[in-house]
This record gives C-alpha cells, structure tokens and sequence, in this order.
C-alpha cells in the first residue's frame, strides 16, 4: 500500500502463465482501506485465474463417408 498523489494504491506481482511474473499498479482509491479491499480482490481473482484447468483439446474429427471410400 502507498500514498500516490491524493489517493491510495497497490502493486502486486502475477504469474504471467508463461513462467514468468509481472507487476500489476491498481490506483486512485481515496482510502487506504479502499485500497487494501481492492488488493484483496485483486490477489484472490488472481489467484481463481491461476488455479483454472485448461480446456481439453478437441477429439479429432472422424473420416468422412468420401475420404473413406477414397
């Protein structure tokens, strides 16, 4: 938490899912306690993003009636 101008910020730090990590600035809360909430939902979200399992690739499609016979 950090006093920027006349409001209230954060920084955090995020899996960018390619190994790595990024930092992310959220500002202009009028409260610290604002900004401290907004943080909070931040890292949980963050966090549901983080944990999602991928979508199952596509089964391939079958052969068609032509391409069988062909």
């Amino acid at each position: 938490m950090m006093r920027r101008n006349k409001g209230w910020a954060f920084v955090a730090w995020v899996h960018d899912g390619a190994g790595g990590r990024r930092q992310v600035w959220r500002g202009g809360f009028r409260t610290k306690a604002d900004a401290l909430s907004a943080e909070r939902r931040f890292l949980v979200e963050a966090e549901d993003d983080a944990n999602q399992v991928p979508d199952a690739p596509a089964p391939a499609p079958s052969p068609t009636l032509e391409a069988f016979l062909v």
